[in-house]
């Protein structure tokens, strides 16, 4: 492989993922039970934007080595990008708000579901 056709690191760091329980759910034991599913983007490099995303499909695609899925479609909307950490954390805990039919209701925090590395290329 010459240095052409070596793929260019635009950014790498941490992934994480969080899902939220749907309102009154106790224990999530499926995905029925799950209101969102996010994922969190955190770049090694200093002073580079951390990003919340909500997934479209509460899992993600089945990875299959070697085979492309091209037939599995996903999608993922970046709600909040920011320097502060902080910001994203916020979004992710518990919330109140008020219904006209329910009265208050409670938002459970979003639970951590994995984690890993992500790079992302230009090849």
């Amino acid at each position: 492989m010459s240095r052409e056709d070596e793929p260019l690191i635009v950014e790498q760091g941490d992934i994480f993922f969080f899902y939220r329980p749907k309102v009154g759910t106790e224990e999530v034991s499926d995905i029925e039970d799950i209101q969102r599913f996010y994922m969190v983007t955190a770049p090694e490099e200093k002073g580079s934007k951390y990003r919340l995303f909500i997934l479209g499909r509460k899992k993600l695609p089945e990875i299959v080595e070697g085979k492309s899925m091209s037939e599995e479609r996903n999608w993922a909307l970046n709600t909040l990008t920011t320097n502060n950490p902080e910001d994203i954390r916020k979004e992710l805990l518990a919330a109140e708000y008020e219904t006209e039919t329910k009265g208050k209701r409670r938002v459970a925090p979003a639970a951590p579901a994995g984690e890993g590395k992500y790079s992302i290329v230009k090849h």
